[in-house]
């Protein structure tokens, strides 16, 4: 009678110590879930390495991009701004007034959608391809701008992160061009 009654307690103890897991099993999912909800929140990255999103679109110009063809040809660098972003401004600034002429091609991607880019426009000119596009940036898990994606021909990224200034722009070009031909010519060498 008596080990009845204990194996009836044990029967009730388990029963609820199943519901209690039930519940908190239930309760972080829908916490995560409503994480993964949160704007800049990030769960996922590409590391350099990893293959680029490849993506098809119309710059503002209306000229059809295919970032795959564009890789056929050279490697190709990213910029990931904003039309409120003040750094972001002051990078286009610094772009437009430079007269540097590099050997890939840049893109200058905005995921702005609600306000206008014509400062961004007139001031870039033809100097960069220009293209508004909010799900580019989530395809390359972008939350900060002004951001850099370097991807090779081998559509694998080959640097990317945070542009601090045009200065640190006009670094990353640069070692990019010294390291590009510095490759070159160990090909023409070897």
């Amino acid at each position: 009678m008596l080990s009845n009654i204990l194996l009836s307690i044990v029967l009730v103890l388990l029963i609820i110590q199943f519901y209690i897991i039930h519940f908190i099993i239930k309760y972080t999912r829908g916490f995560l879930e409503e994480i993964r909800g949160v704007k800049g929140f990030q769960f996922s990255t590409l590391d350099i390495g990893d293959n680029a999103p490849l993506f098809r679109v119309s710059d503002s110009n209306n000229h059809k991009i295919v970032l795959k063809d564009k890789l056929e040809n050279s490697d190709t660098i990213m910029l990931f701004v904003n039309t409120e972003c003040s750094s972001c401004n002051t990078l286009i600034q610094s772009i437009s007034e430079s007269n540097s002429k590099y050997s890939l091609p840049i893109f200058l991607i905005n995921n702005d959608t609600s306000n206008s880019d014509f400062v961004f426009l007139e001031l870039l000119k033809d100097k960069v391809n220009y293209i508004k596009s909010p799900q580019i940036f989530s395809n390359y898990h972008i939350n900060i701008t002004p951001y850099f994606v370097l991807v090779g021909m081998n559509e694998k990224i080959k640097s990317q992160g945070e542009i601090k200034d045009f200065k640190h722009l006009q670094y990353i070009l640069v070692n990019y061009i010294e390291l590009d031909s510095h490759k070159q010519d160990t090909l023409i060498t070897s």
